[in-house]
């Protein structure tokens, strides 16, 4: 069962990079508010992270940023996705900040790390670094190639560090937004299943 699941997920990750890559997505930019989503992915990584004895901490900031709902979902859940699965102790902390003009959405665990030669290819479709004797049932290595080429779409820089045996951090940095006013906000999110999840805004 390990096995199909993973199989979907690499299939969904698939038709995603084929989306992107032939342009049909086209984001819906607007105000997000952050701790919506970060409530929602909360609530979608809660039973992972518990399952494998880990902590999981999603810090409210109250902050808002000038993005794309769905897809600003789908790069965190990947991230997040990605962070848990290659943690064995201790867990993944996700948190924002306001820098200037922008926010920083830092996504950090405690897991295996990454060397410094292999941090230029971590986002390269089916790479994965000291993956040797985990196996495929971590996935085939789409899920933060999909993140860059979000990245890309929404103008959304992410940058990585690393430190072998000792954690990553991954940071999306997006422009600050201001809070609409109360007559004209648009319901954020809908229930969101997993990291699988297609894409959803192409025709």
């Amino acid at each position: 069962m390990r096995a199909v699941r993973t199989l979907g997920t690499s299939l969904d990750s698939m038709l995603d990079v084929s989306l992107l890559d032939g342009g049909v997505i086209t984001p819906d930019l607007q105000p997000v508010q952050l701790d919506a989503i970060f409530v929602s992915l909360n609530h979608m990584f809660a039973a992972l992270a518990e399952q494998k004895g880990l902590q999981l901490r999603v810090r409210a900031s109250g902050l808002w940023v000038h993005s794309d709902p769905h897809l600003l979902h789908r790069m965190l859940g990947n991230l997040i996705d990605n962070a848990l699965k290659y943690t064995m102790r201790g867990g993944t902390t996700v948190t924002a900040r306001a820098r200037g003009d922008h926010v920083w959405i830092d996504v950090r665990d405690t897991g295996i790390g990454i060397e410094s030669e292999h941090l230029g290819h971590v986002f390269e479709e089916f790479y994965q670094a000291r993956n040797s004797g985990m196996g495929r049932a971590h996935g085939m290595g789409i899920g933060l190639s999909v993140v860059q080429r979000l990245s890309r779409l929404l103008d959304h820089p992410v940058d990585v560090r690393s430190r072998p045996g000792r954690g990553s951090r991954f940071r999306l940095v997006l422009p600050v937004a201001s809070a609409p006013s109360a007559g004209s906000m648009i319901p954020l999110l809908q229930e969101h299943s997993g990291p699988s999840d297609p894409v959803k805004n192409h025709p």
